[in-house]
């Protein structure tokens, strides 16, 4: 009794200790990797039983994964006969170098030192027990019919070849089947065997060609069940059938319906089959059209067209691929093939020091180069269809520049326009443009289609900002140095004005074409154009307010702030002399701005440090993109977003 109480305060006393600062003892973590053991699934003969089998027949047995051949080959004993070892994936194939004894039972065992990949053992071990028989057999197999037949002609290609055997054949037999072309290709497949393993099936991974001699060949790997082999090769040829099939184009890209594409994309066309490369790329075209500066092909069946020139920004093109396009056995394309796609708009700046424009697609700001040798370059603006820019040139006298939407070589041609021109308006149907001429104190009226002049008159003095009326009636023409905003009929020139603070840079008008904004002095005067009247003024807006932007929605008045560096937005829709809604500190110099059409985007040209800012617009709340300000040409002022 005393024994035991010792006993108990020993332990009571050890486990005090372990709370009294002892650290426990480490524990292993758990392992990691494959734990699983291996096993083996199937063995031939099957073993454990009263048949007899011949003496020399060959032992199969097949394991759960993958395993390390040399341990299993050390770990086997088959009553200690040596032999061989044939290995055909997770299975080993043991060959005895002798036969086995007559009326014997032969024990197969395989010890757990046999380990797979991650070194574990075989569990449970193999052990099985065979009896022989007293025959041997030396009986080589031989191959006693095949399919397709000898010199078979019209054979589909989708056709598998077999070789039929005079006897049950070993698993190794699967390597000795080949298929090759009448070029020496060999066809990748698989091959099995099939109905008590005397058929030996090989299945091509793809269909066969066309009208094509296939040899097949079986080389003397080919192994009865007691590793007699095949004395000699057997091989045999056939042909398949005619191509009668019509091509079909199986995709194209950019996908139907694919907008904001590049204006640099490549056109890749899928075939359904080999294709002849000739027809295929003569039948190839893109509307509107451009062409083709080279060609590259996938195999036979991708085709991939690269443009000579660029693509229009935000244009619809359609690929067509033609029925002239031939595979590769004279069929023509089934129909033709077609997709239309839409390319990404285009962000023009025009750089005044630089005497070029900037290209940039509108999405994501990819520079897509320069239109250069355009002198004094003020203002861009697009026709309403997206097709032309129109680029104002200073100087004098100064040009107006008619351009494809393009990069490239794409001035259509240019006119002079008068001494000093400063300002550009399209007419809402795009059949006008109207250039204010400060030197000649003039707008001049031109016809875009035809690029000549089809009006001029004389209006006040150093006329700046221009727009026309909504309807296209009237041209308002703010005149800095006569301290007016004048509206002018455009029939027979009747004039009436609205008296504003000195100077002045820019007018816009808003979508509805209810209300005439327009940048003079410190402030930003709103007119309102149903009885070209004034209705109040924006005061203290800038010591020198600049540009001004109307949003795609009406809703916001964006004014570039040339000497404080920043941009102001205001309600446009105000009834009286609004505060600013936000306020955003753009580069340096901000002169000119431009929505983008969703309205989503306000592109600022500094042209103090020659970039452009990119303000991203909230409904009412608007932050300056930093990490998106890009570079251009020295002196930026004019900026268009393709509409």
């Amino acid at each position: 009794m005393k024994k035991h109480f010792y006993t108990l305060a020993a332990l009571v006393l050890a486990v005090a200790l372990s709370g009294c600062g002892k650290k426990a003892t480490p524990v292993a973590p758990p392992p990691e990797g494959d734990l699983t053991p291996p096993v083996v699934t199937s063995s031939y003969p099957a073993g454990d039983t009263s048949g007899a089998f011949l003496r020399n027949r060959v032992i199969t047995i097949t394991f759960s994964e993958a395993m390390n051949q040399s341990s299993v080959q050390s770990a086997f004993s088959a009553d200690g006969v040596p032999g061989k070892f044939y290995w055909l994936g997770y299975t080993v194939i043991f060959v005895p170098d002798t036969a086995f004894a007559a009326n014997e039972t032969v024990k197969v065992s395989i010890t757990g030192n046999a380990l797979d990949l991650a070194d574990n053992g075989l569990s449970p071990a193999f052990s099985k027990w065979y009896r022989t028989s007293a025959l041997v057999d030396i009986t080589a197999p031989v191959v006693t019919a095949h399919q397709p037949l000898s010199v078979a002609t019209n054979i589909s290609i989708s056709t598998e070849v077999r070789a039929y055997a005079s006897e049950a054949l070993s698993d190794w037999s699967t390597n000795s089947i080949s298929l090759t072309d009448s070029a020496g290709t060999k066809v990748t497949g698989n091959a099995v065997l099939g109905l008590n393993d005397s058929i030996l099936q090989f299945a091509p991974s793809s269909i066969l060609k066309y009208n094509t001699l296939y040899t097949v060949t079986i080389d003397t790997s080919l192994r009865d069940l007691c590793w007699n082999r095949l004395q000699s090769q057997y091989s045999w040829s056939f042909r398949t059938e005619l191509d009668t099939v019509k091509p079909m184009v199986v995709s194209v890209s950019p996908a139907a319906g694919e907008a904001n594409v590049t204006v640099n994309t490549s056109i890749t066309i899928c075939f359904s089959e080999p294709m002849d490369h000739a027809t295929a790329q003569a039948a190839l075209s893109l509307t509107p059209a451009v062409a083709f500066s080279g060609y590259s092909w996938q195999g036979d069946t991708l085709m991939t067209a690269t443009l000579a020139d660029t693509l229009s920004f935000y244009r619809q093109y359609q690929v067509t691929v033609g029925t002239g396009a031939l595979d590769l056995s004279g069929n023509s394309l089934a129909s033709a093939g077609s997709s239309s796609f839409t390319t990404v708009r285009g962000l023009y700046v025009c750089c005044n020091s630089a005497n070029q424009i900037n290209l940039f697609q509108q999405n994501d700001l990819k520079p897509e180069g320069y239109l250069p040798n355009l002198t004094g370059v003020k203002q861009v603006k697009m026709s309403p269809n997206g097709n032309r820019a129109y680029v104002l040139c200073g100087g004098n006298p100064g040009q107006l520049h008619f351009l494809e939407v393009k990069n490239g070589n794409n001035d259509l041609g240019s006119i002079s326009v008068g001494n000093a021109p400063y300002s550009l308006a399209v007419s809402g149907d795009g059949s006008r443009l109207a250039v204010s001429v400060s030197g000649d104190n003039r707008v001049v009226i031109i016809n875009p289609n035809t690029m000549q002049k089809t009006d001029s008159f004389a209006v006040g003095n150093t006329p700046t900002g221009i727009q026309f009326s909504s309807d296209g009636l009237y041209l308002y023409v703010l005149c800095a140095n006569s301290s007016q905003v004048e509206r002018y009929l455009l029939s027979d020139h009747a004039r009436i004005y609205v008296d504003i603070a000195n100077g002045g840079e820019e007018a816009a008008l808003t979508p509805s074409g209810g209300r005439l904004f327009a940048t003079n002095g410190w402030v930003v005067t709103v007119i309102r154009t149903s009885d070209f009247t004034k209705e109040f003024t924006i005061s203290n807006v800038s010591n020198y307010p600049f540009g001004l932007a109307v949003s795609p929605d009406g809703a916001h008045l964006a004014v570039s702030c040339y000497q404080e560096n920043l941009v102001k937005i205001y309600d446009a829709t105000a009834t009286s002399e609004p505060a600013p809604l936000a306020q955003v500190t753009a580069g340096t110099g901000p002169k000119g701005l431009c929505y983008s059409p969703d309205g989503t985007k306000l592109y600022v040209s500094n042209s103090g440090d020659g970039t452009v800012s990119v303000i991203s617009r909230n409904v009412n709340t608007y932050t300056l993109q930093s990490s998106q300000t890009i570079t251009v040409g020295s002196g930026p002022w004019g900026l268009a977003v393709t509409p």
